[in-house]
């Protein structure tokens, strides 16, 4: 029973919905009807367009309805001195050829009206502005995706997307007005623009503080600290991370991931276009990795260890590093989830080296034979993912490291077979050096 007036409510609330739809849309053609009419009389008052004459029957344009003529020779007259420069389609006519290009997913069609996009919203109500905007962010987007990510594209929609950011202020739906602002801020993030993203950020953290949103405001907290930290004012961006996650503290997991996938995206970007290093950017990363609180459990966080493995290698600490080895399997498993394509492998090598690095310092500072099992574990994984890389000629460098190391250990035939990979690889490819490498380590001429 509950169910049928559940749907019943729901029915009652479309068609009042639908109701205020049409009974906008009456008003808009009764004050397009009115303008005519307005129009019609003061060309009466006015007398001919072109010759002045009053008391006679006059004829509007067809095209524009703004002029009027006493007669075809007035008429073709006006049209070759001035008339032909000023006149226009009248809106009703503009608006049905840029519904009709829209529905086509003419994108073209669409832009060809942007010019007369400021009297389309003079006439309309705010709600309506909003679906003329939308109109033509929606064609941009098409045409960037068309012309393979045309700059004027994203620029003209994130000149459009600010207007809609006032309109949303003025309709006081304030949820999407602070979405809005972080998306608007995150474009400029990805420019390097970090002055125009700050500004945004501020706006979309101060609309979440004052409207109840709480994940817009950590979400915009998080982008304030990701300024500070890529301007180099690391204590002060961790301070605003941490203020960000014990506001969250009271949010669901899914939403903090998601607020944050803005976030990597940006930091992503700034490491390929060589904002950053891949050192800095593995860091930012780690720090950024999920908008939560601190967890609970005694196990530290993926950041806090990668921040402790960075620390360790810098100060030639092997013993610090291989300390976090038993959480390598994690790191190198969120960096794949973190990055994409060669990046993804890019940053798992990265990693990976900082442990073999550790092992080699450990191996030369004490001796101690056990250290080559580990070292040629990771040797051998390492060797793996230059492949997947298709960087052969480290990858036989790295076979050739890992035979060495299980040779040393007393795997001498496992040795063998990464030496007899490698000698495979160094022919195939034309590496002399790796070849002549590998034919060392097995004996051969």
């Amino acid at each position: 029973m509950s169910t049928k007036v559940q749907l019943k409510r729901e029915l009652e609330e479309a068609k009042k919905k639908m109701a205020e739809s049409q009974q906008k849309m009456d008003d808009l053609k009764a004050s397009l009807a009115e303008r005519k009419m307005a129009i019609k009389m003061a060309a009466r008052a006015d007398g001919c367009s072109h010759c002045g004459k009053k008391g006679v029957a006059l004829k509007l344009c067809a095209r524009c309805k703004q002029a009027s003529y006493c007669g075809a020779e007035c008429q073709k007259a006006a049209w070759k001195s001035s008339h032909k420069k000023k006149c226009a389609l009248p809106m009703d006519v503009v608006y049905k050829e840029m519904n009709a290009a829209g529905l086509a997913d003419d994108w073209a069609g669409v832009l060809k009206w942007e010019g007369r996009m400021e009297e389309m919203m003079e006439l309309q109500p705010d709600d309506w502005c909003l679906k003329v905007l939308d109109n033509f962010i929606g064609a941009h987007r098409q045409g960037r995706e068309a012309c393979t990510g045309k700059k004027e594209h994203g620029i003209s929609v994130i000149g459009l997307e600010k207007r809609r950011v006032e309109i949303l202020g003025k309709l006081e739906r304030f949820q999407k007005q602070g979405e809005l602002l972080f998306s608007i801020a995150q474009y400029h993030l990805v420019v390097c623009e970090h002055a125009e993203a700050t500004i945004y950020l501020s706006r979309s953290q101060a609309v979440g503080a004052e409207h109840g949103f709480v994940s817009i405001q950590c979400q915009a907290g998080a982008g304030l600290s990701l300024i500070s930290m890529l301007e180099g004012r690391d204590a002060e961006g961790m301070e605003q991370l941490r203020i960000s996650r014990l506001a969250a503290a009271g949010l669901v997991e899914e939403v903090h991931s998601e607020r944050l996938v803005a976030l990597r995206g940006v930091i992503a970007v700034q490491f390929t276009t060589k904002a950053i290093s891949l050192q800095r950017c593995l860091q930012l990363l780690f720090r950024f990795q999920l908008l939560q609180p601190p967890s609970k459990t005694s196990v530290p966080a993926l950041e806090h260890v990668w921040e402790q493995v960075l620390a360790a290698h810098g100060g030639s600490d092997w013993r610090g590093v291989l300390k976090w080895e038993g959480r390598l399997d994690e790191l190198m498993e969120w960096t794949s989830s973190a990055f994409v394509s060669v990046w993804r492998h890019s940053a798992c090598d990265f990693i990976l080296q900082y442990f073999i690095i550790a092992y080699t310092l450990g191996l030369t500072t004490t001796g101690r034979p056990s250290l080559l099992v580990g070292m040629s574990s990771l040797q051998k994984r390492h060797a793996e993912l230059l492949g997947e890389m298709s960087r052969f000629r480290d990858q036989g460098e790295a076979l050739c490291d890992a035979a060495d190391s299980l040779s040393l250990s007393g795997e001498m035939a496992q040795g063998g077979e990464y030496f007899r990979r490698a000698r495979a690889i160094g022919v195939e490819h034309g590496f002399f050096s790796v070849e002549g490498r590998a034919c060392e380590g097995l004996g051969k001429p």
